[in-house]
């Protein structure tokens, strides 16, 4: 018995290990790389729970049968020809669907760790604290084998939906009139008053008088 349960036991703390050391170097490029953007997909993940997760399930497993239909076909025909038509649809598509698996899941385990933060009592947790907290979770999990799987595909498919909704969604703001990564934008402020409080001008805003005299 111990001769097949060692073996299996350090697989799977194999493979937990490396997802786990996956999704924190990835967790920390995004937070570090791309912060304000990583920041509204954690918003969208908070505040929109209820539409992220359709919309990531349809793009996410939506992909999987793209995938899996051409090689179907290919199966019953068996044509060469449909073969490689296949290949040429399948492989990308394969590949899309391991990278939203891959960045999703990384936004889907920080939102878990948004949450479990939260309910802690920390209203606004740090993206390094949720990213830790979140894999640590998420990757205990895969020591179970069934649970394990089931949560991953949850957590991306939640991630996903939360990237498709901010890239394409109905909500997702124009990124022209949205603080990029090296320039925020930032907020108009006001000059003081005139002495006798009837003006209050707006820094960056033309003077007609001077501007008739020049």
């Amino acid at each position: 018995m111990l001769a097949v349960v060692v073996p299996d036991l350090s697989r799977a703390l194999g493979v937990t290990a490396g997802w786990m050391l996956l999704t924190l170097v990835l967790g920390a490029v995004l937070i570090g790389g791309i912060p304000s953007r990583t920041q509204a997909i954690r918003a969208e993940l908070t505040s929109r729970p209820d539409r992220v997760f359709p919309a990531g399930f349809i793009v996410f497993f939506g992909l999987l049968a793209v995938a899996s239909i051409p090689l179907f076909v290919a199966m019953v025909l068996e044509h060469p020809l449909v073969f490689a038509v296949g290949a040429v649809v399948t492989l990308p598509t394969v590949a899309l669907w391991g990278v939203l698996l891959v960045v999703g899941g990384c936004f889907g385990v920080l939102a878990v760790g948004d949450w479990l933060v939260g309910r802690v009592g920390y209203e606004s947790p740090s993206p390094w604290s949720s990213l830790v907290v979140g894999t640590l979770v998420i990757g205990s999990s895969q020591l179970v084998p069934v649970l394990g799987a089931v949560v991953l595909l949850g957590v991306a498919t939640i991630g996903t939906g939360a990237v498709v909704r901010r890239r394409l969604g109905p909500d997702g703001r124009d990124e022209s009139l949205t603080a990029t990564d090296d320039e925020p934008v930032s907020a108009p402020t006001v000059s003081s008053a005139t002495d006798d409080g009837s003006a209050v001008k707006w820094e960056g805003d033309s003077d007609p008088e001077r501007d008739s005299s020049e």
